[in-house]
């Protein structure tokens, strides 16, 4: 795909993810223990022989920076083979947020006018799929299509106001669009996966040169498209699983735990960056004599002297001795000492948990389906001191020290 360039949508503001995103992007967020979620994107891209991407960062993007680097675990870092950060920039001495995905595109039209491409992928960072574009480019070249759709069934379980909705007719012609109508017509929704004819996407965005209106991509784009060009869908094959907010984003680990869904990094080959925190050297995960481990996932790097139940644990995580974990997520160098209880604990990087403290309440969390006023999200760098008990529910924030127990969940209590 020589004649394609990718452009990668990554900077978003993400307001369902609560203090996980208090100092990273959406799709920089670990997944499946030792992936983050942008990862996959970025395995397609390289396996699709995609050799010029465009990420476009803006919302806390350092942890995604330091993650995708030059590109070189994807095999971007050679001459012919290039990853570029693009973050917002309008001219000399003069910058500006973008304000939507439209005009973070309109903003660096001058990238795919630079790779001289015939054709323009763009896509969403934060979405969880494998996929070869190659058999995409040529239904797009076939159609002589002015942009092509990847479609999927809207997932059951996800707000249905928040799709677009594609409508198409016998000969895969889309005839109609709806972005986030209050009534959905069907089930058919776009995966925000969008192929576009170059010379077709920069003249309709450069409509928007004089305009103080340049936001999100379907109506800018995808809407004047269907009206006046040659716009077709395409059924994507294999999972899709779109990450929402923090309910989706547990519910898509609980389904790959339980067999559920078949997007396992590991089974796919997904490809990450294992400089990272030291990831390509850490040893095999250890289990000690007492251990007992049930539908779980470890990664790397952990040692588990406990029981562990139904959660991930990311590189580095220890649980010790008559320590407990169940229907939990925990991220890198996690510490759980010995006589300390979790349930339905979501807990960033670096966190301490001292021991015999409690967070979260046994029974409260089916990760299948999880209330997440029973959740309880933990800061990176956070400690529960020795024989806190904290309830099911509560936010602790970034190196907060909680000290005192925090048991009845109240929707109006102030955060720890």
């Amino acid at each position: 795909m020589k004649n394609t360039t990718a452009l990668v949508l990554a900077g978003g503001i993400n307001l369902g993810f609560s203090v996980l995103t208090h100092n990273r992007a959406k799709s920089a967020l670990p997944f499946c223990g030792h992936f983050r979620v942008i990862d996959f994107v970025l395995t397609n891209l390289s396996r699709s022989s995609i050799n010029n991407v465009g990420i476009i960062i803006q919302y806390l993007p350092g942890s995604l920076i330091d993650h995708v680097g030059v590109g070189a675990a994807w095999d971007y870092a050679s001459t012919n083979r290039k990853i570029k950060l693009m973050p917002p920039f309008v001219g000399m001495g003069k910058t500006e947020w973008f304000r939507g995905s439209a005009d973070a595109i309109f903003q660096n039209l001058s990238y795919i006018e630079d790779t001289d491409a015939d054709n323009v992928l763009v896509l969403s960072a934060d979405h969880i799929y494998c996929m070869d574009y190659k058999p995409l480019a040529d239904f797009h070249r076939y159609h002589n299509a002015d942009l092509t759709v990847v479609t999927a069934r809207r997932p059951a379980d996800c707000n249905p106001q928040h799709f677009g909705y594609v409508t198409a007719d016998d000969s895969g012609r889309v005839t109609a669009f709806n972005e986030k109508p209050v009534t959905p017509p069907h089930d058919t929704v776009s995966t925000g996966i969008y192929l576009f004819n170059a010379k077709a996407l920069m003249a309709t965005l450069s409509q928007l040169e004089n305009s103080e209106i340049r936001h999100d991509l379907p109506s800018c784009a995808v809407e004047p498209m269907v009206r006046d060009g040659r716009v077709f869908a395409y059924p994507i094959q294999g999972e899709w699983d779109h990450l929402q907010d923090l309910k989706s984003y547990v519910k898509c680990h609980a389904r790959i735990l339980t067999g559920e869904s078949r997007l396992h990094p590991v089974d796919h080959q997904v490809v990450t960056n294992l400089n990272d925190r030291d990831l390509g050297s850490r040893p095999s995960p250890y289990f000690g004599r007492l251990s007992n481990v049930q539908d779980s996932l470890i990664s790397p790097g952990c040692v588990v002297e406990g029981t562990v139940v139904r959660s991930v644990l990311s590189p580095g995580v220890y649980v010790a001795p008559n320590a407990h974990v169940e229907d939990c997520i925990l991220f890198h160098d996690v510490q759980v000492h010995e006589g300390v209880r979790l349930h339905g604990v979501i807990s960033d990087k670096d966190v301490t948990f001292h021991p015999f403290c409690k967070v979260g309440e046994p029974g409260q969390v089916n990760l299948l389906d999880p209330d997440m006023h029973q959740m309880t999200l933990v800061g990176k760098g956070a400690q529960i001191v020795q024989g806190v008990t904290v309830g099911a529910g509560k936010e602790i924030q970034i190196n907060q020290v909680v000290q005192r127990d925090w048991k009845t969940y109240h929707a109006d209590d102030e955060k720890i």
